[in-house]
C-alpha cells in the first residue's frame, strides 16, 4: 500500500514538473512552431493608459509604484527593471514622461534615504513631485525587454513554485503509512496552500490599491504594523509587505509600494543602489545624484 501511495505521488509530481502528461509527442516530419518567452515591446505615448500599462507589465519587472492626487489630477509612477528605461510617469491616467534607469535608481535611493530618516518621503511628496517633473523626459518611446533577463526570471519563478509543491509531496511520501505522520504532513501541506491563497489575495488587493481606498479596508487586509503621525497625516508603514500609506480623514491619500517602504532607521538596504552621491539626496537635488 505504501509503495502504491508513494508511486502515485511521484507520478503526480513528475507530471507537474515536466508538463508532458497531457501532451502528444510531435509527429515525425512536422516542424513545430518556435517557442519563446520573450515579451512584446510596449509603446508609450500620449494615449497610453496607466491601468493598461500596469496590467501589461510582468510583476517581476515592477520595482515600485506610487500614486497621489496632484492639484486636480492623479499622478502615478511605476519603477521598472530589466528594460531600456527605469520609470514611467502618468498624469490623469495618461503617459506624460519617463526616467532613465540611472535616474530612476537615484530617485528611488534618495527617497529611500529620506524614508529611513523621516518615516516616509511621502510627507514631502510635493517637493519630490516637482523635481520628478523637471527630471523626466516627455518624448514617447517603446519599452524593450532583454529576452534573457525576463525569461530567466519567469523560469526561476516557475521552478520555485514547482519545488514548493514537490516539497509538500515529499513530506507526504516520508510520512509513509503512519497515521500520525500522515496527519501532520497533511496539516503542513494544508497550511502551505492556505498561506499561498492568503498571499494571492493580498497581491490582488495591493494591485488594486489606489488613492481613495478606505483606511479600514487597508487595516482589515494588512493589520497595523507601524503607525506614525506627521504634519501631513497618519503614516501606516508595513516594511515586511513593502507598503506605506499616508492617511487623512479615514482615506488613503497616497499609497506607495516598493523598496522605499521597506527601509528602516537602522537599514537602508532595501533602497540601496551602488554609486549614488548620497550627499545630494534632497527632494530638489536627487537628479544630480545619478549613479557614477
Amino acid at each position: 500500500m505504501k509503495g502504491l501511495f508513494t508511486a502515485s505521488l511521484i507520478a503526480l509530481a513528475t507530471a507537474g514538473c515536466t508538463g508532458w502528461s497531457s501532451q502528444r509527442p510531435p509527429d515525425p516530419g512536422v516542424e513545430s512552431e518556435p517557442r519563446t518567452n520573450a515579451l512584446p515591446a510596449l509603446a508609450l505615448g500620449a494615449q497610453t493608459n496607466y491601468r493598461d500599462t500596469l496590467a501589461a507589465l510582468p510583476a517581476e519587472a515592477i520595482v515600485e509604484r506610487f500614486s497621489f492626487t496632484s492639484g486636480t489630477a492623479r499622478l502615478d509612477y511605476i519603477g521598472i527593471a530589466a528594460t531600456n528605461l527605469g520609470g514611467v510617469v502618468f498624469e490623469g491616467g495618461r503617459f506624460v514622461g519617463h526616467l532613465s534607469a540611472e535616474s530612476a535608481d537615484a530617485f528611488l535611493a534618495c527617497r529611500g534615504l529620506h524614508s529611513a530618516q523621516a518615516g516616509s518621503w511621502l510627507v514631502e511628496r510635493a517637493a519630490w513631485e516637482k523635481s520628478l517633473r523637471e527630471a523626466m523626459r516627455r518624448d514617447p518611446l517603446e519599452v524593450v525587454w532583454p529576452r534573457d533577463a525576463m525569461s530567466l526570471k519567469n523560469t526561476f519563478g516557475e521552478l520555485r513554485e514547482r519545488l514548493n509543491a514537490l516539497q509538500g509531496l515529499r513530506s507526504l511520501v516520508e510520512a509513509g503509512s503512519s497515521p500520525s505522520g500522515l496527519a501532520r504532513s497533511l496539516e503542513s501541506l494544508g497550511n502551505q496552500f492556505s498561506d499561498s491563497n492568503a498571499r494571492e489575495r493580498r497581491s490582488q488587493f495591493l494591485a488594486a490599491f489606489a488613492p481613495g481606498e478606505r483606511e479600514t479596508a487597508l487595516v482589515s487586509e494588512l493589520g497595523v504594523d507601524i503607525a506614525r503621525y506627521t504634519r501631513e497625516g497618519l503614516l501606516l508603514n508595513y516594511p515586511k509587505q513593502g507598503v506605506t500609506a499616508l492617511v487623512r480623514a479615514g482615506a488613503v491619500e497616497a499609497p506607495a509600494i516598493g523598496p522605499t517602504a521597506r527601509v528602516t532607521p537602522e537599514s537602508l538596504a532595501a533602497a540601496y543602489r551602488p554609486g549614488v552621491h548620497w550627499e545630494r539626496c534632497s527632494p530638489a537635488g536627487w537628479a544630480s545624484a545619478k549613479l557614477m
